[in-house]
């Protein structure tokens, strides 16, 4: 483990290593960079995978990124390769401000949206990239990561304006949101201006998940000003405070993409849990129809294309063409919500995402279910309803000595992370004073 850095505000960030060192102090998972010889990416340029247990070889990769063109590095961290369903862990979130140079207008702009001031801000070439950094988090706050990611951007594109590629119009790129993002790296060459990438330090503030959405997300009174990190002002949950700033349907409490998040995971255990983790021929479409969806409530729709391609080869037997045919209408709508358009369903106004039922999910993958005690989300009315009798027992533990180890250490790592004790119960699918109980016995 690297120790974490202290960063003084004003420090230069020149190198890849100091970029680096920036996002992963702590590297857990795969870190993907990329050299490409185009500023379009029309090219496939070569791909490196910096993994933890080998900081020797990722030191000489990211030297040699140094003043080439056209570098970019992933602020998350993965299993083996860069896709959303693949993320290992949350390192950062960020803000792509394209033809936009402006460093104090672009922090103007983030006090006037009530948004803490960035960790650190690049250089890009053409524009500014503001991050706000993370103590690494788990895949399991994947759907509040995604909150946090979208209400930065929309409260800066409101200061700023949205970028319009082709017209050369400065601002906001709303597409840059994606956990599987790539950024460009601190040291390499814009090819298009022939500017080094380079950065600066704002903060240096490395936050928890939990601190920075109550940040952003949290309550504010009229004349709020954000005194200490710490601070005692009034909190409401995401999910309602969601509802109020966007005006989005939600399904229940924890918030439309923690939904589908959480049905994005079973689909994956259902597909793993099949012979040879491939679908069968005759449920294959509709699987990854559904898998495409919920990817589409946390994925940018040119990530979402990649994403479904990944998928269809790797959990089914469809050729490239059929895959991009069933997709097509996925991401039309994935594209159109991202502009802002929404569809009227009985009488409301709604995100025009494909958006399903569990039950409806349930009845369409049934076939495929033989155990569904780790599933989370497409589940029996049966079992639903014995999960939720056990998460409303109070003053009684049935669970607690029998759980499986591996749970406890989860839940002690998440808690470690700053995980809150009730989101850490509904990851795992135990009553709150269980997982109690287990971090009172862990600590003693």
């Amino acid at each position: 483990m690297q120790s974490l850095a202290v960063y003084e505000r004003g420090q230069t960030i020149a190198t890849p290593m100091e970029h680096y060192r920036l996002l992963h102090p702590q590297q857990r998972g795969v870190v993907i960079a990329l050299e490409q010889s185009n500023a379009r990416g029309s090219s496939p340029g070569n791909w490196h995978k910096l993994r933890a247990d080998d900081h020797h070889t990722s030191e000489l990769r990211l030297a040699a990124l140094a003043h080439k063109k056209n570098a970019f590095i992933t602020p998350n961290e993965f299993y083996g390769w860069r896709r959303v369903g693949l993320t290992n862990r949350l390192c950062a979130c960020w803000v792509d401000i394209d033809n936009f140079t402006d460093l104090d207008g672009a922090l103007d702009g983030v006090m006037a949206a009530k948004l803490p001031q960035p960790s650190f801000i690049m250089r890009s070439g053409t524009g500014l990239h503001l991050y706000w950094l993370l103590d690494s988090m788990p895949p399991e706050t994947l759907g509040t990561w995604q909150r946090v990611q979208n209400a930065i951007i929309s409260g800066l594109a409101e200061q700023i304006g949205v970028a319009q590629r082709g017209k050369n119009r400065g601002g906001v790129d709303r597409c840059a949101r994606d956990a599987a993002r790539i950024m460009r790296l601190a040291g390499s060459i814009h090819s298009g201006t022939n500017r080094v990438v380079t950065g600066e330090i704002i903060t240096g503030e490395r936050w928890t998940l939990h601190e920075l959405a109550n940040e952003v997300l949290g309550y504010r009174k009229p004349g709020w000003q954000r005194t200490t990190r710490h601070s005692k002002s009034r909190r409401i949950s995401f999910s309602a405070e969601k509802v109020r700033r966007q005006g989005l349907l939600l399904p229940h409490h924890r918030g439309i993409i923690s939904w589908w998040s959480v049905v994005y995971k079973d689909l994956l255990l259902i597909a793993r849990s099949q012979p040879n983790a491939k679908i069968p021929d005759g449920y294959r479409d509709i699987w990854l129809h559904l898998a495409t969806v919920a990817a589409s409530w946390f994925a940018e729709a040119e990530a979402l294309r990649d994403e479904s391609l990944w998928l269809a080869g790797k959990f089914t037997n469809l050729d490239l063409s059929s895959a991009e045919r069933y997709m097509t209408s996925t991401v039309e709508r994935a594209e159109r919500a991202a502009m802002g358009e929404t569809i009227e369903w009985r009488g409301e106004q709604r995100d025009s995402r494909y958006y399903y039922q569990r039950r409806t999910l349930r009845h369409l993958l049934s076939p495929l279910i033989s155990d569904e005690s780790q599933l989370r989300a497409i589940i029996s009315d049966e079992l639903r309803a014995e999960r939720r009798r056990l998460s409303k027992r109070k003053g009684k533990q049935p669970l607690r000595q029998n759980a499986p180890i591996e749970c406890r250490h989860r839940a002690s790592e998440l808690a470690q992370s700053g995980v809150p004790v009730s989101t850490i119960a509904d990851l795992l699918g135990y009553p709150r004073s269980t997982v109690s109980g287990w971090l009172q016995s862990i600590s003693k």
